[in-house]
C-alpha cells in the first residue's frame, strides 16, 4: 500500500503505474490530503462538513487557498478548535484520532486496501 500526496507525487505516476502493473498487489492511495480523509469520517464530534465534502469546488475560493489541501486542513482546524479532545493540529495528532472508530473509518473509506494482508 502506498499512500500520496496525488499533487506532489505526480511526476513519478509513470514509474508507480508499471509497478503497479507488474506487481499486481499494490494499491496506491492518493485522497485529496489527510485533513479531507478525517473530516470525511463523519466521526469527529459537532464537525459538520457533508456539505461541503460533497462539493467543495462550491466552497473553497482560489484566491485564498492555493490547494484543497489547505483548505480542508483549515477546515478541519476550524471545526475542531474549541474541543480540547479533537483539536487538530498537523504537528501532533491528538489520541483522540487514534481510537478504533476514527482508524476503522478511515479504513472503510480507502475500500481498495485489503486490510486484513499484512503489509
Amino acid at each position: 500500500m502506498v499512500i500520496v500526496d496525488g499533487a506532489a507525487f505526480g511526476s513519478e505516476m509513470k514509474d508507480i503505474s508499471e509497478c503497479i502493473k507488474t506487481q499486481g498487489n499494490i494499491v496506491l492511495y492518493a485522497p485529496e490530503s489527510f485533513e479531507w480523509l478525517l473530516l470525511s469520517t463523519k466521526e469527529i464530534p459537532e464537525v459538520k462538513v457533508e456539505t461541503i465534502l460533497q462539493n467543495p469546488e462550491e466552497y473553497i475560493d482560489s484566491k485564498e487557498y492555493v490547494s484543497w489541501e489547505r483548505y480542508f486542513t483549515d477546515l478541519l482546524i476550524e471545526s475542531t478548535s474549541k474541543n480540547i479532545i479533537w483539536a487538530y493540529s498537523k504537528k501532533r495528532l491528538t489520541k483522540a484520532y487514534f481510537a478504533p472508530r476514527i482508524v476503522n473509518a478511515v479504513k472503510t473509506i480507502m475500500k481498495l486496501v485489503d486490510w486484513e494482508k499484512s503489509f
